[in-house]
C-alpha cells in the first residue's frame, strides 16, 4: 500500500474547494519530511502513530505520509498503558500535522516488528466490547485490489468519503482512491447524523462510487436520486447492518444501470469478507461470494465463520479464523444468507426468539413500515421502534410467529432511527427515548420498589436498601431497572448497609421524580417579528471569543473546532478559512499584517490576514493560551495556563523572555492589558497581578501585587 497513485484528487465538501494532484502531493512530502526528520528517537517499524488531526484533507495527507514511511497509523485515542493487551500495539507516536512527539514506546522485537502492520483500529462495540484490532498491510490490500478490479475502478471515478475514522470502511474508501488515483469527495462529519445535507453533497458533486450503512441510505431525503435512470451512480454498497431489499426495491427505477452490492464483513478480517450484487427485483439477499483470501464457513450452531490468511491480531492475537456472531441458514438454492446475530438469542416467557426475526415478521405483517428496529429493554419488554405512521405513543400488540407461538411486544413511533458515528443504529439513543415515553425504568422501579417493600419511596431516601428488608434475591430483581453495566454495581451498593436509597438512585441516574406543588404565574407574552438571518458559516463547534473587526468588510472568527475564518459582513462571503486541528478559546488579535491568537493546547497561532496562510505556531512551553494577546506595536504578550507572562517576537516569532506571575499556582482566563503609559498588566485566577513598566522597551523588573 506504499504506492500512491499521482492522479489523486480531492473535493473537499465543507470547504467548496477543488484541490489538484500536485497541491496534495506537495503537502505530503512536506508531512512525510516532518515525520521523518522529527526530533524523537528514532522511529522504527514497532512504532503506531496516532494521527491527532480532524478528519479533513490533512488527515488523508497524513495517512499516506505514513502508507510512504511504512508506519503503523491510527486514529483511536492512545490508551492507559496499564492495559496490557493494548501494550502490544499501543500508541507511541503523535501527529498532529506540525510537529511528532513520543509518548512511549513498544518492543522492537514484538509483533509490529515481526510483521507488516498497515493501521491500528477498535472495533465499533456494537456486537459486544470494544477490541483492539491491528490489521496486517496483506490483509487490506487483498480487499482493496479485489474491489477495484471487481467494480473496474480507474482514475476517472470518484468515490464518496462520508464514513467516520473510526469505523474500517472509511479505509476501504481512501485506499480505493489512492491505488486507482481517482477523485475522493470528502464531506464533513456531521453530514451523517444531517442527511439532507449528505444528500445535498451527492447531488452536487455526483460520485460515482457510495458506501453506505443500510440506515444511513435510508434516512436519505431523496434516496430514488441515487437509483434513478439518469443517475451517474455506478456502484453503491451497503453493508453493516442488514440490508433493506424493500427500500432498494421500491426507488429503483428499471431504467438504472447502477450496480448495487450487499457487503458483509468484520473489523477482524480488515473490514469486508464478501459481496452479494443484488439485481433489478431480487427478493433474497445473500452473503454472497468470498473476497480474495477469505473462506466462508458455518459451525454447528449455525454461525458464520470467517476463515482464510486474511487474518488480523484481535487484543494482540492472531486467531485462524474468526467467529462472527452472526448466524446463517442455508437457502434452496445453496447461497447462505444472515438470519440474525447469536447474541440477540433470548429467551422470553420459556419461548425462545430472535429479536431480528421478530423484525422480518413485523415488516411482513406491516408494509407500511419504512424500518424499525428490535431491542430487549428492562431485561423484559421487547420493544419495537417503527419509523413510519402511527402514534407517537407507546402501544402495546402480538406478533403471530407461527400457529403456536405468539410474542407480546411493544412499539414505539420515532421519526427516524437515531445513528452512531459508525453509521449503524444508536442503541443507547433508542433507550433514552423509551425512558422519555414510557417513564422508563424510573417508574416501574418505583412500583416494584413499593410494591415489594410496602413503603413510599420517596420516605425511605435516606436509609439503606438492608434496613428496609432487601435480600440478594431482590437486589438482583430491582438491578434490572438499570443498564446492564451497571448491575452488579447496583446490587453490591444495594447489599451495603451503609448506602442509603437515594444515592444509589443519583449515583445511576435513576433518582424518583418527587412530585411537589409549583405555582404558576401567568405572563403577557408580546409577539414580535424576528430578524431574518442574511448568512451563516459553519464553524462546526462553539465560539468562545469575541469577532476580531478589522474593517467594516473584514471580520475573523474562531472556533473549538480549529476553524479560522474571515467573512465579508457586509456579503457574507467567506473570504479564507484555516483549518488549524487545535481548539480556539480566545479573540484573534491582528498583528501586522498577521491573525494571531492563543490554542487550548500548546501556545500561539499565526494567519496570514490576507490570504488565510498558517505562517506559524509558537510552543510555549507545550501550555495552552486561552486568553486574548495583547500587542502594543512592538511584541506580542501572553498568558499561559500555568501562570507565566510571555514576550513574543512578531518579527522572528521568538521568546524575548518569560516570567511567572506569582509563586503561587493559577490559570488565566483575561489577557495582559496595555495601559496608556504603556505599562503591561497580567493576571491569574489565584488573585496576582503583574505590572512592567515599559515592555520590552527598557525591561524593568517585574513586581507582583497579591490582592
Amino acid at each position: 500500500m506504499t504506492e500512491i497513485n499521482r492522479n489523486l484528487k480531492i473535493i473537499d465538501v465543507g470547504c467548496n474547494a477543488t484541490i489538484p494532484a500536485e497541491d496534495i502531493f506537495e503537502k505530503i512530502d512536506n508531512f512525510t519530511e516532518i515525520l521523518r526528520n522529527s526530533n524523537c528517537r528514532a522511529i522504527t517499524g514497532s512504532d503506531v502513530v496516532f494521527i491527532s488531526i480532524e478528519r479533513g484533507l490533512d488527515a488523508i495527507v497524513a495517512v499516506i505520509a505514513c502508507l510512504r514511511l511504512e508506519l503503523v497509523f491510527t486514529f483511536c485515542p492512545p490508551a492507559s498503558d496499564t492495559d496490557d493487551v493494548v501494550r502490544k500495539f499501543r500508541t507511541t507516536l503523535v501527529f498532529n500535522g506540525k510537529h511528532v512527539s513520543r509518548i512511549a514506546q513498544n518492543d522492537e522485537n514484538g509483533l509490529l516488528a515481526a510483521e507488516s502492520i498497515c493501521y491500528v483500529i477498535q472495533t465499533s462495540g456494537t456486537t459486544g466490547a470494544k477490541k483492539q484490532v491491528a490489521v496486517p498491510v496483506d490483509c487490506i490490500r487483498k480487499n482493496i485490489e479485489h474491489f477495484c478490479s471487481l467494480f473496474n475502478l480507474t482514475s476517472s471515478d470518484s468515490i464518496l468519503f462520508s464514513t467516520s475514522l473510526h469505523f474500517d470502511p472509511s479505509i476501504v474508501e481512501l485506499f480505493m482512491a489512492f491505488h486507482v488515483g481517482c477523485t475522493l469527495i470528502i464531506t464533513p462529519d456531521e453530514y451523517r447524523s444531517e442527511p439532507h445535507k449528505l444528500q445535498k453533497s451527492i447531488d452536487k458533486f455526483q460520485p460515482t462510487v457510495v458506501q453506505l450503512t443500510p440506515t444511513v441510505f435510508e434516512m436519505l431525503p431523496s434516496a430514488d436520486s441515487l437509483l434513478s435512470a439518469t443517475s451517474s451512480l455506478r456502484i453503491l454498497l451497503l453493508g453493516g447492518s442488514h440490508f433493506p431489499i424493500s427500500s432498494i426495491n421500491s426507488c429503483r427505477s428499471p431504467e438504472n444501470k447502477t450496480r448495487v452490492f450487499n457487503v458483509y464483513g468484520v473489523t477482524e478480517v480488515s473490514c469486508w469478507a464478501s459481496y452479494f450484487e443484488v439485481e433489478h427485483g431480487c427478493s433474497e439477499v445473500l452473503i454472497g461470494e468470498a473476497i480474495y483470501g477469505t473462506q466462508l464457513g458455518v459451525d454447528s450452531d449455525g454461525q458464520l465463520i470467517l476463515g482464510g490468511p486474511r487474518q488480523c491480531y484481535v487484543d494482540g492475537v492472531k486467531a485462524l479464523n474468526h467467529k462472527t456472531g452472526d448466524r446463517v441458514e442455508v437457502t434452496e438454492n445453496g447461497g447462505q444468507k444472515i438470519v440474525g446475530r447469536i447474541d440477540r438469542l433470548i429467551k422470553h416467557r420459556g419461548i425462545r426468539i430472535c429479536l431480528d426475526h421478530l423484525s422480518h415478521v413485523a415488516l411482513r405483517h406491516d408494509p407500511s413500515i419504512q424500518s424499525l428496529h428490535t431491542m430487549l429493554l428492562d431485561n423484559r419488554n421487547i420493544v419495537q421502534f417503527h419509523v413510519g405512521p402511527g402514534s407517537s405513543s407507546p402501544t402495546h400488540k402480538t406478533l403471530r410467529l407461527d400457529a403456536t407461538t405468539v410474542v407480546p411486544i411493544t412499539v414505539i413511533q420515532v421519526a427516524e432511527l437515531p445513528i452512531n458515528s459508525s453509521g449503524k443504529v444508536d442503541e443507547k439513543a433508542l433507550e433514552r427515548i423509551y425512558g422519555k415515553v414510557s417513564g422508563g425504568g424510573n417508574s416501574k422501579f418505583q412500583e416494584i420498589f413499593e410494591q415489594k417493600l410496602k413503603v413510599k419511596l420517596s420516605e425511605v431516601l435516606d436509609v439503606s436498601f438492608v434496613s428496609l428488608g432487601v435480600n440478594s434475591l431482590l437486589a438482583a430483581e430491582l438491578s434490572t431497572f438499570f443498564q446492564v453495566s451497571q448491575q452488579t454495581e447496583v446490587m453490591r451498593r444495594m447489599l451495603n448497609e451503609t448506602v442509603p436509597v437515594g444515592d444509589v438512585l443519583r449515583k445511576f441516574e435513576l433518582s424518583p421524580k418527587l412530585q411537589s406543588h409549583v405555582d404558576f404565574e401567568v405572563r403577557k407574552i408580546i409577539r414580535k417579528r424576528q430578524p431574518k438571518m442574511r448568512w451563516a458559516v459553519d464553524l462546526r463547534k462553539c465560539i468562545d471569543g469575541n469577532l476580531l473587526v478589522i474593517c467594516n468588510t473584514l471580520v475573523v472568527c474562531a472556533s473549538h473546532a480549529g476553524i479560522v475564518i474571515a467573512v465579508n459582513p457586509q456579503t457574507g462571503n467567506l473570504i479564507w478559512r484555516a483549518e488549524c486541528g487545535v481548539r480556539f478559546e480566545c479573540k484573534p488579535i491582528l498583528v501586522n499584517d498577521q491573525v494571531v491568537l492563543g490554542c487550548k493546547s500548546t501556545g500561539l497561532y499565526f494567519i496570514c490576514v490576507k490570504t488565510g496562510q498558517i505562517q506559524n505556531s509558537v510552543i510555549l512551553e507545550t501550555v495552552g493560551v486561552r486568553a486574548q494577546c495583547a500587542f502594543d506595536g512592538g511584541a506580542i504578550y501572553c498568558t499561559t495556563e500555568n501562570g507565566n507572562f510571555h514576550v513574543i517576537d512578531p518579527k522572528t516569532y521568538g521568546s524575548i523572555y518569560s516570567h511567572a506571575i506569582s509563586k503561587i499556582p493559577g490559570g488565566t482566563s483575561v489577557g495582559p492589558v496595555i495601559a496608556p503609559d504603556g505599562s503591561i498588566f497580567a493576571t491569574i485566577t489565584a488573585g496576582a497581578v503583574l505590572r512592567t513598566t515599559h515592555g520590552i522597551r527598557r525591561r524593568h523588573p517585574f513586581w507582583t501585587n497579591f490582592r
